[in-house]
């Protein structure tokens, strides 16, 4: 990449084999594909690059990418902050990279660094894996930060326990018929009894 600025025109090379700078990070700058270059004054071809890094002090932390989170349930969208960015964020859904919904147009940034906000996910929501969340400042909304990859808004689902096959119930005798589920599926469930397979 090309030089944004330069830190330090000469700072000491360090003793023993070691060196470092105390460095004030800009409040100008928000960016998440940032390197160091390390550079010899002396030898032009002796030099490092870091690690790319980021300057943002808003960083999202749930959901990042991976989970599943069902429709109708609530789940804690939660993020990290430094500094001052602001007294708010505003918190999007992005679905395949376009904004479907504002979450919370004015969430409280939080306490000590952290912040989070209990989101009850609609029922009508559209099934998907292609989700992210975005938090960005109210103040200065370049201060900003999303998933870093795409997170899955699932349906309530209902498996059946008993039975479950290969058991032999006896006509006439009461047996219990068992499920499981997960999210909320409605208040009551319709038991049909099928024959044959498909």
């Amino acid at each position: 990449g090309a030089v944004y600025s330069t830190i330090a025109t000469s700072a000491p090379v360090g003793t023993g084999g070691s060196g470092s700078f105390a460095w004030t990070v800009p409040t100008t700058v928000v960016s998440s594909d940032l390197q160091v270059r390390i550079t010899s004054t002396t030898y032009s071809w002796c030099t490092a690059l870091s690690n790319k890094f980021s300057i943002n002090p808003i960083r999202l932390t749930a959901p990042n990418g991976g989970e599943s989170w069902t429709a109708a349930t609530k789940q804690s969208i939660t993020w990290d902050y430094a500094g001052d960015p602001g007294p708010t964020v505003k918190i999007e859904l992005l679905k395949a990279g376009s904004v479907v919904s504002t979450i919370k147009p004015a969430a409280p940034i939080g306490k000590k660094g952290k912040g989070s906000y209990s989101w009850t996910i609609s029922a009508k929501e559209a099934l998907g894996s292609d989700y992210r969340v975005r938090v960005a400042s109210t103040a200065n909304p370049a201060y900003t930060d999303s998933s870093d990859a795409n997170f899955a808004i699932t349906g309530p689902e209902i498996d059946v326990v008993a039975p479950n096959g290969g058991e032999i119930w006896e006509a006439g005798k009461k047996q219990k018929i068992s499920w499981t589920f997960t999210g909320k599926p409605g208040d009551h469930v319709k038991i049909e009894l099928v024959k044959g397979t498909t």
